[in-house]
């Protein structure tokens, strides 16, 4: 259905009845239903896949080695990820993975922007100008 515009009518006064109106737009509602129903499904199958624990020793020997205090039974999918990523911003210097880590821990700088706006004074010349460049572009239509 996406990238199909064949189908597409605008919905403006007196070019579909009230009905198709209705109709359409019920059916926009279910369908937008039905994607958040995957998209949470999607969401919930991720964070069970992510809490799995790990069987394999060998990956479970790897996570003790750099975390001895942790528990076998907290050592999970999501655990060896994040193990990975600290390893990757230490030894190789991956300024990616060190985001990845610092986010992940809550420590995500705030981006702030900061809008200003400068008081610019027009004089008659440069309001004459401005009109005859808007004259020239659009000529009588204003």
């Amino acid at each position: 259905m996406a990238n199909k515009i064949d189908n597409l009518i605008p919905i403006k006064k007196g070019q579909r009845s009230r009905e198709e109106v209705k109709i359409t737009s019920s059916k926009g509602g279910i369908a937008s239903g039905e994607a958040r129903r995957k998209k949470k499904t999607m969401k919930e199958l991720v964070n069970i896949m992510l809490n799995c624990r790990i069987k394999d020793k060998s990956q479970i020997e790897k996570l003790q080695k750099f975390f001895p205090d942790l528990d076998v039974e907290e050592m999970t999918i999501s655990s060896l990820m994040l193990t990975k990523q600290i390893d990757k911003a230490i030894k190789l210097g991956d300024t990616k993975s060190f985001e990845v880590v610092r986010d992940t821990s809550g420590q995500k700088p705030v981006e702030t922007i900061i809008q200003t706006t400068a008081e610019v004074e027009i004089t008659e010349k440069d309001d004459k100008i401005l009109i005859d460049s808007i004259k020239k572009l659009y000529g009588d239509k204003l």
